[in-house]
């Protein structure tokens, strides 16, 4: 009979595998490189998401409002931009002197930084099925849906989960 004897190698090894396995199929890591998401999201944080391949299979359907989405930016396609999620299909979006308005209610925006010094407003539109609105928490510093509309549920890449490093600022979402 053969006797199995596991050594060290054999170990990491198989910690390599598995976790090759998570990243492919489960998981999917950023970095930030923008001010779009102040105080949220930090230049440099490094932010944990569902990978795309679990996002499709799974989860597409159950992004909320106040979700964080890494996304194909619709204008620069090769480029990802990362928001929080403000409207979704068939909701009615509008922003009236920085605060914006989900289906005539005032959306709660506690974490959002519009303290910009210019006020913008943009008028009432309806979010089309399988897409939704999506804003940074850094008003003055963001292209966002204000720009270029409505983003197609089939941009996204990914939602996120957590903020891992740097570990002082390490939470989840």
């Amino acid at each position: 009979m053969i006797k199995l004897r596991w050594h060290w190698v054999d170990y990491i090894f198989l910690v390599i595998i598995l976790a090759l396995l998570v990243r492919s199929f489960l998981f999917q890591s950023y970095k930030v490189d923008s001010e779009s998401m102040l105080p949220t999201l930090v230049k440099n944080d490094l932010i944990l998401c569902y990978n795309p391949f679990f996002l499709k299979k799974f989860d597409k359907k159950k992004i909320h409002r106040n979700d964080i989405v890494v996304f194909r930016a619709p204008v620069y396609p090769h480029e990802e931009y990362v928001k929080r999620v403000v409207g979704l299909g068939g909701d009615k979006v509008a922003i009236v002197s920085n605060c914006a308005y989900i289906n005539g209610k005032k959306f709660d925006e506690k974490k959002i930084k519009s303290n910009t010094g210019f006020y913008y407003s943009v008028p009432e539109i309806e979010v089309p099925s399988n897409s939704i609105f999506v804003l940074g928490d850094n008003r003055g510093r963001s292209s966002d849906s204000r720009s270029w509309g409505a983003l197609a549920l089939s941009n996204i890449n990914g939602k996120c989960i957590l903020v891992y490093w740097p570990l002082s600022r390490f939470h989840f979402f």
